[in-house]
Formats: C-alpha cells, structure tokens, sequence
C-alpha cells in the first residue's frame, strides 16, 4: 500500500476550535511493530522542520500504490536522534484507514475563485467560482454572456485558501470538455480537464480536496 521512500503527509491542529492545521511533509523510512517511522517532517510550504512534542496527535495521509489517498489519525510516541532524526507514528492497521478516492478524480463541492483566458481571444477574460472541483480538472458556473466550445483550450487561475492559512495561486492549461446549457434563469456549466499543469500544482489541488473532505466528515 505504502514502499519505503514514499512521502508522508502530516497534519497538526493549530487551533481545534476553528480547525486550522499544518501540513508538514516528510518520507517513510522504515514499518517496524505497528508504527509507521518518518524522517524529520518539514513544512509543506516553507521548508522549515517542525517542531514536535511527544504524544502530538495528528492526521496522516499519503498516496497509496493503487493510487488513492489514505489518511488515519496517529501520535508521534518518540524520536530518535541521529544522522538522520526517525519520528514514530503509531500505524493502526489497514483496516483505520480511510480511503479518499483515486487522487486524480477526488473531487468535491467547493466554490472555488477562478479566472479563466482564452488562448485566441474569442472571449474576453471573466471570473467565476468552481462548483467541484479535482486533481483533474473542474466544473464552473459560466458567466452569461460568455460562450465555450467543445475542446476549446484555455488559461486558468485558481484561489487555493489552505487550512495553514496559505492562499495558492494555481495556473492551469485547460480543455473544454463540456458546456451545459441550463434553461433560462440557471447559469450555464462547463467542464474543463487540466492538461498542462505543475504536478506540485495539482498537489496543491488535490491536498486543498483532502482538507475539505476531512472537515466535511
């Protein structure tokens, strides 16, 4: 399900009231007696190691093999000093964790800040919000006066707001794949599938989709 050398992701409640968390990065390096052992976690967006007591509780998620993410609720129980530091994580078995969805299509209602480009100016440039969205693309609401065609291609920026409080900004290649015209008084839809994205991009998207999930439990 996870090989050594694959990256772990570790997340700390900053604020249990207003569940904020950061997200800390790191690399499985040994599975030994029901405990997952990791190097030392860095934060995701800065590179900075954490800072970690004893008995911390967090949430961990990673990819899985079959390409899904999985996630459990875990505690740091020691550290090991050395060449390199080896932080313990209580594993507790297949059967607790939870299984997202295969990462590229975990999608999930959110209205999302998006503008959108055309690559040949048939349009001009408008804002909308997702209304999902998924490592692999998103479902917007169209502007009304605005018109996409079927395989159109076309620039996007999206607003990532993280529970770390970071805001990402993500920009996208992407491919019309399908207008829904809505009867008069609803606003027309249309999908659009990423195709050149910075895979450090997409998991930004796909990290946003878990945080989201996990509140929505």
């Amino acid at each position: 399900m996870i090989k050594i050398g694959n990256t772990v992701y570790i997340e700390v409640s900053n604020d249990p009231s207003i569940n904020e968390k950061t997200t800390y990065r790191s690399k499985l390096i040994d599975s030994i007696d029901g405990y997952f052992v990791v190097d030392t976690p860095v934060h995701k967006e800065t590179g900075k190691s954490g800072i970690f007591m004893l008995g911390t509780e967090v949430d961990v998620w990673f990819v899985g093999a079959d390409d899904a993410v999985y996630s459990f609720s875990s505690e740091i129980t020691h550290r090991q000093r050395g060449k390199i530091n080896r932080f313990y994580l209580k594993n507790p078995g297949k059967d607790h964790y939870t299984r997202i969805q295969r990462r590229n299509y975990l999608r999930i209602d959110a209205a999302v800040d998006v503008a959108v480009h055309s690559k040949t100016e048939s349009f001009d440039p408008f804002v909308t919000t997702t209304i999902d969205i998924g490592g692999g693309g998103i479902y917007i609401v169209l502007p009304e006066q605005i018109e996409l065609k079927k395989e159109e291609m076309v620039d996007v920026w999206l607003v990532l707001h993280l529970q770390d409080g970071v805001i990402h900004y993500v920009k996208t290649r992407s491919k019309v794949v399908r207008v829904e015209n809505k009867e008069k008084g609803f606003p027309n839809r249309c999908s659009m599938q990423f195709i050149h994205i910075d895979e450090n991009d997409r998991q930004k998207i796909i990290s946003y989709c878990f945080q989201q999930q996990i509140l929505r439990r």
